[in-house]
């Protein structure tokens, strides 16, 4: 009688259903992990932009930069978006779902805008720094040789002789507004001639060309 009571008194509790699970997402896991450890994050995120910066900026010195520079972009994305959330989540919680993923957006956007700028001025910046930083630039054709022509940078060469007639040039085809109605035309015009040790080497076709002249305009005038 005491058991058939007990039986009686469990068959009579209503089973509860388990809580729905939470949309754990990837993002949202990670960006849950970035709350809690937000220093380490906000550190490791510094640590990127600094190496993907200084990466970009070195492109033309060799492609391994590039390589770098191109690899760590997701991660730093990622790194920032997610930093960038738990500051919005803690800071700012009337703003919409939608104005989020717009900042979200434009961020992404911001961030690659600029990797890129770094990589299109990273000819000037090792032009600059090597012009700066090396205390006996190259000054004669006599002392350009490969292992210089590999290192320098900045190059003011006192002699030599640029072979004009052998100039060469290349150019874009620029396309107007549609609002102006006119046609494409040539731009963006790029001039290169070689450089030889003496004007002797012009009519020797066994001559050595130590360097090429570049210039966005013609080269009008010899350099000896």
């Amino acid at each position: 009688c005491h058991g058939g009571r007990i039986s009686g008194d469990a068959s009579q509790k209503q089973v509860t259903a388990p809580s729905p699970l939470p949309d754990l997402t990837f993002l949202n896991f990670m960006t849950e992990w970035c709350e809690r450890q937000r220093g380490y994050f906000v550190a490791l995120a510094t640590l990127l932009m600094a190496i993907d910066t200084a990466s970009a900026l070195a492109t033309s010195r060799a492609r391994g930069f590039s390589l770098v520079c191109w690899t760590l972009l997701p991660l730093l994305l990622i790194l920032q978006v997610m930093c960038f959330r738990v500051c919005v989540s803690q800071r700012c919680r009337r703003l919409s779902h939608s104005c989020v993923n717009f900042c979200l957006g434009a961020l992404v956007v911001a961030v690659i805008a600029c990797v890129a700028c770094f990589v299109a001025a990273s000819l000037w910046v090792s032009v600059a720094w090597d012009q700066a930083s090396n205390l006996h630039p190259v000054t004669s054709i006599a002392e350009f040789s490969g292992v210089q022509q590999q290192r320098a940078w900045a190059i003011f060469l006192s002699d030599g002789y640029v072979d004009v007639k052998a100039m060469v040039s290349k150019h874009m085809m620029c396309t107007p507004p549609k609002k102006q109605h006119k046609p494409a035309h040539p731009c963006n015009f790029i001039f290169v001639a070689p450089i030889f040790k003496h004007a002797k080497g012009v009519d020797n076709r066994t001559a050595h060309i130590y360097a090429w002249a570049v210039s966005q305009s013609p080269i009008a005038a010899d350099i000896r």
